[in-house]
């Protein structure tokens, strides 16, 4: 084989492990009106402000990871708004039914003509986690409505957690 064969042989075997590794989650969770932390006006035109908050969120529907089911979790975000466009970037720690945790950054864009989005749409990845979730990839796409009082997010996506191998094997 020249190299050039395999080089193609090798990067179809890596795309193959990594796309069958890939296991499909989805969710729904709601969030309370979260809790706004600080909030400035960078004073360059009418109704432009940016705000770090907090909110603490239930699953209504939740993601099934790795065997367990997860219960809650708390996000904290920055989010920038003006009369033309609406932005959040955020973390987000997600627990599970045994204790573990999972890490989530978030983010979206929203251009808008005065009045606040209903829905938007917006983007996550896994960024890490503890327990059976350590190691564990993954991103997905989601859709939230808000209102005064909060809002519910449908989640979907994909995630891969690295197999165990057995530290102490027996003779």
């Amino acid at each position: 084989m020249n190299m050039r064969t395999v080089t193609v042989v090798v990067l179809v075997f890596f795309f193959a492990a990594t796309l069958a590794g890939q296991t499909k989650v989805a969710g729904k969770q709601h969030c309370p009106k979260p809790q706004a932390l600080a909030t400035a006006e960078p004073g360059d035109e009418a109704g432009h402000t940016m705000t770090l908050e907090k909110s603490t969120c239930t699953w209504l529907i939740p993601f099934e990871m790795a065997g367990e089911r997860a219960t809650a979790g708390t996000f904290v975000a920055f989010s920038e708004s003006s009369l033309h466009r609406a932005a959040t970037h955020g973390t987000y720690v997600g627990s599970m039914e045994n204790g573990d945790q999972f890490y989530i950054e978030f983010h979206w864009t929203n251009l808008k003509n005065g009045t606040p989005a209903e829905t938007v749409k917006g983007y996550w990845a896994f960024t890490g986690g503890t327990g059976k979730l350590k190691g564990i990839t993954g991103k997905g796409t989601y859709t939230a409505t808000e209102n005064e009082n909060g809002g519910e997010a449908n989640m979907e996506g994909e995630y891969s957690v690295p197999e165990k191998t057995d530290t102490n094997p027996t003779n």
